[in-house]
């Protein structure tokens, strides 16, 4: 690997060209477009596969296939978690009538009360906690739920409705303590009253004690309650509950798991993003239940589904085992807000020392004998926006990202360390960026182009259809532009011998986490995958992310199912061509986004997308030093490429002359693949 990373925001003194360059791009594209309605498009392409073009071939770096799994809004809340409870550790203020926890509700006339952060007796501590409680301390993180019945005989309790469940068994699992011995009985039911399971719990503690058990529903109903009640006269204090399908992956969905895994995802970004700066990695060493929640410094980035707060349901084991599960490579972001250098080089040294290190052995005494070998690891996210907390000048950031950067280094040496500050302005440059690739050659680069399209999407008429399919594929044109201008830039200040990379570790289109995407998203998805396979080795960019699959663009999770969008195919589409080789490709008029050809075991997977909404679109493909060619080739077409719409996947009919030249159409819209297995004798 020779070069690596960069990061989005716009320079502030190339904000106008950056304009000017959206709004040219948008009405070319347009315009194109319109012009493309008078007639069949045609393209002649030639994929030189001679032994002479074969030794120029360029490997396809792996790490343009990623992706992040940020906990912010419903990517994990309501997204990859499999946890039915909301608001399990009974965090936030209470209701400010009856006294129970946000998204319960009370059962009888028992008095309900919260304890937790200013808690002064032993008996009222919270269950969940901090290993470090006055770092980055956020109130109202740590409550306990206590209920009690002042009359025997009266039942009282809480409850949640709104559970969807399946005809399916439940991992079910309470922490709680009482004054006395005392029957408590937990009820699964439907929404009209019909029991599908009920537990009575003797309990008897006044310590805290976890119980867990099997439950089980007899049919699926959008709208089940749990219920956890007593008759007796004592107090009941409830630490954390949890409600889990039993086939569920260390407390993640199975079919989203699956979805990640058809992706073809090659390296996870976690656990932000923004999120990365409000993230305990300590915390993740307790039990899942014992984790506090974790506060959101600025909720409307990160939890706003969930109360301000992400429930820490997914911790470093977790997610290592989710990147073992669906084969890719871990890629973390340190908190450089909170964090000192020692404790990143604990965590480091966590994942990746022998057990004979301290933090190593704490790692294998958990059941992780084998080193995690985390390579990839971000100095903080998006530092000098203003909307992360901790250093935010050039200087600032340079002196704490040096310091966390030298010890890691120091515990494993074989780390790549990534700068994730603005995009490089002259002040970041000069400040930031060059004294950092001492130890950072990874340059991150975010980019949402274009940043307003969700106020774009307006699908009413034939005009305005036309208009925002123009309007999102430019975001294409305009990110080639920033990596262009970034290689530019970075090429001016690199020091010899210290080369700077480009990593794309975020994109997407602006506001994907608020809309069901369609066709016209994954075209555009299918033309930035087609551009970073075609420039990153040119423009050393080996790594780009997407942000991010679940929830906010390529998968979609309902309480019921989950789906992959179009955005989501074409991920699952164009993986095909990891582990391969560039091979070249020309043709008149081809750009980037066109067409992609790669080599793998004697097998050209070469791609091709029809961007044009209105036409079909004939290609005439010709292999160079092939003799013999066989050929397996699918179209993803749609009808429609509005809101919610997908791709279906057809045979796609491919003529073949004498000359071993092919010959398909596209229809409008579409993305075509031909795997040709090729012989030159």
């Amino acid at each position: 690997m020779k070069r690596i990373n960069v990061k989005r925001t716009v320079m502030k003194q190339s904000t106008a060209f950056f304009l000017a360059c959206t709004l040219f791009l948008i009405s070319t594209t347009y315009g194109g477009l319109k012009a493309q309605t008078k007639g069949k498009n045609q393209q002649s392409l030639q994929v030189d596969i001679s032994k002479g073009a074969l030794s120029k071939a360029t490997p396809v770096s792996p790490f343009i296939f990623g992706q992040n799994l940020e906990h912010t809004r419903s990517s994990v809340y309501g997204g990859i978690s499999a946890e039915l409870l909301r608001n399990r550790k009974f965090t936030g203020k209470p209701h400010p009538v009856t006294g129970q926890a946000l998204e319960w509700e009370v059962i009888g006339d028992g008095y309900f009360a919260f304890y937790g952060n200013e808690s002064r007796t032993a008996f009222d501590e919270a269950y969940t906690r901090h290993v470090q409680p006055d770092k980055m301390r956020r109130v109202n993180e740590r409550n306990n739920q206590i209920i009690r019945n002042h009359t025997t005989g009266s039942k009282v309790g809480i409850k949640q409705d709104r559970l969807s469940v399946q005809a399916k068994n439940y991992d079910f699992r309470i922490v709680l303590r009482t004054d006395r011995d005392l029957p408590v009985t937990v009820t699964l039911s439907g929404e009209n009253g019909v029991v599908y399971d009920e537990t009575v719990l003797n309990c008897h503690s006044r310590d805290w004690q976890t119980y867990t058990w099997s439950l089980s529903c007899l049919r699926a109903d959008k709208k089940a309650n749990l219920s956890i009640t007593f008759t007796e006269s004592a107090t009941l204090t409830i630490g954390a509950v949890s409600l889990l399908p039993a086939d569920h992956f260390r407390g993640m969905r199975r079919d989203v798991v699956e979805h990640l895994k058809n992706l073809g995802i090659s390296i996870l970004r976690w656990p932000g993003g923004n999120f990365a700066g409000e993230y305990r990695w300590l915390d993740g060493l307790l039990p899942c239940d014992q984790r506090a929640p974790l506060r959101s410094y600025m909720e409307s980035e990160t939890q706003p589904h969930s109360l301000g707060v992400d429930f820490h349901e997914i911790a470093i084991d977790d997610f290592i085992a989710l990147c073992r599960e669906i084969g890719a490579e871990p890629y973390i972001s340190i908190n450089l807000s909170w964090d000192t250098p020692e404790e990143c080089a604990q965590f480091v040294e966590y994942c990746n020392g022998l057990p004979s290190s301290v933090w190593g052995r704490k790692r294998a005494d958990r059941g992780f004998p084998e080193p995690y070998n985390v390579l990839f690891w971000s100095l903080g996210n998006e530092m000098g926006y203003g909307h992360m907390e901790g250093p935010n000048t050039p200087v600032l950031y340079k002196e704490k990202a040096m310091a966390c950067g030298r010890a890691m280094l120091q515990t494993d040496p074989r780390l790549r360390l990534f700068y994730s500050g603005p995009f490089p302005n002259d002040e970041w440059l000069r400040d930031a960026v060059v004294p950092l690739s001492e130890i950072a050659p990874f340059v991150s680069h975010h980019s949402y182009s274009p940043m307003d399209v969700h106020l774009k999407m307006d699908f009413t008429t034939p005009e305005s259809s036309l208009q925002t399919y123009a309007y999102i594929l430019s975001g294409s044109e305009t990110n080639y532009s920033h990596i262009q201008m970034l290689r530019q830039r970075l090429d001016a200040v690199a020091l010899e011998g210290r080369p700077l990379h480009i990593a794309f570790d975020e994109w997407n289109l602006w506001y994907a986490w608020y809309r069901h995407p369609g066709v016209a998203e994954g075209i555009y998805t299918a033309r930035m995958l087609h551009l970073f396979l075609n420039v990153s080795h040119k423009y050393d960019m080996p790594v780009c992310c997407y942000f991010e699959p679940v929830n906010e663009g390529a998968i979609r999770v309902t309480p019921e199912q989950s789906t992959l969008t179009a955005n989501g195919q074409m991920f699952a589409l164009l993986s095909a061509h990891r582990n391969g080789e560039l091979l070249p490709l020309s043709g008149d008029g081809l750009t980037p986004f066109d067409a992609v050809a790669t080599m793998h075991n004697q097998t050209i997977t070469f791609t091709a997308i029809n961007s044009d909404p209105v036409n079909s679109k004939d290609y005439r493909l010709i292999l160079k030093g092939a003799k013999k060619a066989d050929i397996q080739a699918t179209v993803y077409a749609s009808e429609r490429f509005h809101n919610g719409t997908t791709f279906t996947a057809a045979p796609l009919s491919v003529e073949k002359n004498s000359q071993g030249q092919l010959s398909f159409t596209l229809p409008k819209h579409a993305v075509g693949v031909c795997i040709i297995k090729i012989s030159q004798q």
